[in-house]
């Protein structure tokens, strides 16, 4: 048993810190072709395991939860996997099937390993503390990053192993949208950054029992949601403003109103300062969709229309499975962007091209709404109102950009799943 609770109380804390930092912070690295925080992944899976199967502590383990995540993430496999075999029958040429059962047997670990791990209020602890300090050196990373017009880390990935893997290239972009340049961040590419910045903005708002880690995530959400104006990424900063505001009027009701009131008052207060270094009527113009100004970057609704009307062009007569699993990767990777739906930057125009309308109203939608109830039956935090609100806005984003950092939605998911602020259940292992 002692040698258990140093399992728990200090080795697998420690590693999930490790974990966490790697993949927030450094997510770049790696150890030859794979990512530090992929190696250390099988590290903490193998800890799982044994929890789960070996452990004496695993009767305290609700394994209905662990099974039940993992049975979303196989039934989402193979619902998948069903298209792309009924697609070989309307003689669709199918592209890197392998690279997507990876892909999805790796989310798969993901889910099984954190379903397991943070039923442990030590690790859940641990957990939280290590997102928001990582959280902190991101959005601090991302304003630097501006005020240099620099990307040191972005570089040394690149000069080490090449931009093989890092869309854009991590290359300082030209004036937009109000801004002198959009910051590329850790992950070297704007949207994407913007991206993870939502994730971690999204979950910085848990609640926290001790009052300074409480008070010093709202110091964090702040250098993030700074560092997220900096990417110009509109489909990260729409998102998390409603998140904001759902938020807001969930907990305080009518008094999320005087708080907005005050946010708004000291905006206009640093008005001054802020349009040294952004374009406020630029910046805000940017958000007119329907603007068909030669000058806007960017889409709006007639381009958004053009590339729907596009993809009919691209599957064709495959309308009902598409052009099978991994075309659209095959199509990046060989041509780089496509001349009308660009980098098929919605989840909706990937998976219509993949799956067709398989995938597009089964697939994906099925997974959604799997989660959704999934936090329903084993959410003990605030009536489950903040992990549905979590995957809300995350389902917003991936319509606007595709499921990008999917892998870390469904990290944070697991861990404000069984996360216990108003203690409405015992949390298990308590006193571990």
């Amino acid at each position: 048993m002692a040698s258990q609770g140093f399992l728990l109380k200090t080795l697998c804390p420690f590693i999930v810190s490790v974990f966490l930092f790697s993949y927030i912070c450094i997510p770049q690295s790696r150890i030859g072709n794979t990512a530090i925080y992929t190696c250390i992944l099988y590290t903490l899976t193998i800890i799982a395991l044994y929890l789960y199967y070996l452990s004496k502590s695993n009767k305290e383990i609700n394994k209905g939860q662990v099974k039940d995540v993992t049975s979303i993430i196989w039934k989402f496999i193979c619902i998948s996997f069903i298209g792309f075999v009924i697609a070989l029958f309307f003689d669709n040429t199918v592209f890197h099937v392998t690279s997507f059962l990876t892909s999805n047997f790796i989310l798969l670990i993901y889910a099984f390993t954190f379903s397991v791990l943070c039923q442990y209020e030590r690790i859940r602890k641990t957990m939280i503390v290590m997102i928001i300090f990582s959280s902190l050196i991101v959005g601090v990373y991302g304003i630097y990053c501006y005020f240099t017009e620099t990307n040191p880390y972005i570089m040394y990935i690149i000069l080490k192993y090449g931009d093989e893997g890092i869309v854009g290239g991590g290359e300082i972009g030209s004036s937009a949208r109000g801004l002198s340049h959009r910051v590329a961040g850790n992950i070297g590419n704007p949207v994407y950054y913007g991206g993870v910045l939502l994730l971690l903005i999204s979950f910085c708002f848990i609640e926290i029992q001790k009052r300074i880690l409480s008070l010093f995530r709202y110091i964090v959400v702040l250098i993030l949601v700074i560092a997220l104006i900096f990417t110009g990424s509109r489909s990260s900063l729409g998102p998390i403003l409603l998140f904001m505001v759902l938020y807001l009027y969930h907990k305080y009701k009518r008094r999320s109103l005087i708080i907005a009131a005050v946010f708004l008052f000291f905006l206009y207060l640093f008005l001054p300062v802020i349009s040294q270094y952004v374009e406020i009527g630029d910046f805000l113009s940017s958000f007119d969709f329907s603007a068909n100004r030669s000058d806007v970057r960017g889409s709006t609704f007639e381009l958004r229309y053009s590339q729907l009307k596009g993809l009919t062009d691209i599957v064709g007569d495959n309308i009902f499975f598409g052009n099978g699993v991994g075309w659209v990767a095959d199509y990046v990777a060989k041509y780089g962007h496509h001349p009308v739906l660009e980098g098929f930057e919605s989840l909706i125009y990937s998976s219509f091209t993949d799956g067709g309308l398989w995938g597009v109203l089964l697939v994906y939608p099925f997974l959604f709404y799997e989660l959704y109830k999934f936090t329903g039956r084993y959410s003990n935090y605030g009536k489950s109102f903040f992990p549905k609100l979590f995957i809300l806005i995350y389902i917003i984003f991936s319509l606007l950009t595709g499921m990008y950092g999917v892998k870390m939605f469904i990290v944070f998911l697991l861990l404000i799943v069984n996360y216990t602020f108003d203690f409405e259940k015992k949390p298990i292992y308590k006193n571990m």
